[in-house]
């Protein structure tokens, strides 16, 4: 999902436009799997130099001619500025690994926080790949050892994921986690907000005797190469979907499957379980209203007043099914070609009307505190299924952590991976598993 987010100078201002569904992408191509030693060493203490000193026009010229034209100049100042402002300097860069792919992958220690750096060269030296993810953060250390790397083939490659299994036993639920909006990985993080969300939601429900597969979706972290023919649209990712449940519904170790979909996640999943059936549903902070009119709340929350009518103008074109082409610099990362053709194939489909076309057990959980999904998209999609469980969360977020009545701490949630996620929700989530049953 290869959208960006709009770089602002402190945190209130630029989480406004992680509302906007839109979140940097740093874009990675597949390369002929080979054996290699670290030949990118040179390329990386080069980033690490140009990205510190804030030249993003040099780094610019260590990209390959193919990474130029996906991620242009202007989105590659926009990233350096955004990175320093949220991370700092990076400090040090050590080696990890080395795959089979011509890639590295480094610990990037930044001022701020620690992720992992992948690079990919071509045979001219030049970066023809980059990308950005978290890295391993605390965990429980009896379930990391538990958790299994699992790869499903799916259209054009391979979803990466994490099954986690209760004991490392079988005969258990199976919860499949998606993830919401943007490049969010299996964890709930993307390269600027950390809370590892879905990471503590697979291990309560651990706790609770309920095993969970979470993967990064196509184009994010492990799952980045895959390949796409044409630009990846709201049914390609849906189609993986089914892929994930076919895989599981075959797998003896699990009586149940349910699909819990979070935030975006939420319509994808209502969508998958359209075309291959699950036992149950769960939505969380799930949109209740189309696209398209989420989005234009956001912008007219959000954007600044010089860009919010050129962005509502794109916006009107996008929901008549036109792309636009001469996009303004400072909404070219927001309204990028491959955003356009995604946002237009997700604007076919009002969640309130998909939901009703299912037959099955849905919970829906939405917190009184999200300040992306509201209490009126809950309502929208409780009165559109009305036999489904509802429940509001008080003082929860959308990223399912418990808040106050303060904006700034309901935010500074976002980056802080070390925050639990509300203990309500697995709650209710193993009473409507009871009720599945």
């Amino acid at each position: 999902m290869k959208r960006f987010i709009l770089s602002k100078r402190n945190l209130n201002s630029s989480f406004r436009h992680t509302l906007l569904i839109c979140t940097v992408m740093f874009y990675f191509s597949s390369t002929n799997g080979q054996e290699l030693s670290d030949r990118n060493r040179p390329l990386v203490k080069s980033f690490q130099n140009f990205y510190n000193q804030n030249k993003p026009d040099s780094l610019f010229l260590l990209f390959s001619s193919k990474l130029k034209e996906k991620m242009p100049l202007e989105q590659t100042r926009a990233f350096n500025q955004q990175l320093l402002n949220q991370l700092g300097k990076l400090l040090k860069v050590e080696p990890d690994s080395i795959s089979k792919f011509n890639t590295t992958y480094y610990i990037a220690s930044f001022e701020k926080g620690i992720l992992r750096l992948l690079i990919s060269s071509n045979e001219s030296r030049k970066i023809k790949g980059i990308f950005l993810q978290p890295y391993k953060t605390e965990n429980n250390s009896n379930k990391i050892k538990r958790e299994q790397g699992l790869s499903i083939e799916v259209e054009g490659g391979e979803i990466k994921g994490t099954l986690l299994i209760p004991d490392g036993q079988g005969d258990v639920p199976l919860i499949i986690l998606i993830a919401g909006s943007g490049p969010t990985d299996r964890n709930g993080n993307s390269i600027f907000t950390q809370n590892n969300s879905l990471m503590y939601l697979a291990n309560e429900l651990d706790d609770i005797g309920v095993a969970t597969f979470r993967y990064d979706k196509r184009g994010i972290g492990e799952s980045a190469n895959i390949k796409e023919n044409e630009l990846a649209t709201a049914n390609d990712f849906v189609n993986d979907i089914v892929e994930i449940i076919r895989q599981f519904k075959s797998d003896s170790r699990f009586y149940k499957t349910i699909l819990l979909g979070h935030s975006e996640g939420s319509l994808l999943g209502v969508l998958a379980s359209q075309r291959e059936e699950v036992d149950g549903f769960i939505s969380i902070a799930g949109p209740g209203f189309h696209l398209s009119h989420s989005l234009k709340q956001q912008i007219m929350e959000n954007l600044p007043s010089e860009q919010r009518d050129s962005a509502l103008f794109i916006l009107n074109n996008l929901s008549k099914g036109n792309v636009v082409k001469s996009i303004p610099d400072d909404l070219n990362t927001l309204f990028s070609e491959k955003s356009q053709i995604f946002l237009m194939s997700m604007f076919k489909y009002d969640p309130a009307v998909e939901i009703k076309k299912l037959d099955i057990p849905v919970l829906i959980l939405q917190g009184d505190s999200d300040l992306q999904i509201s209490i009126e998209d809950a309502n929208r999609l409780k009165k559109a299924y009305p036999k489904a469980d509802y429940v509001i969360l008080k003082n929860m977020n959308h990223i399912m952590k418990e808040v106050g009545t303060d904006r700034k701490s309901n935010i500074e949630t976002y980056y802080n991976p070390k925050i639990p996620i509300k203990k309500e929700i697995i709650t209710h989530i193993g009473q409507f598993l009871k009720e599945v049953e």
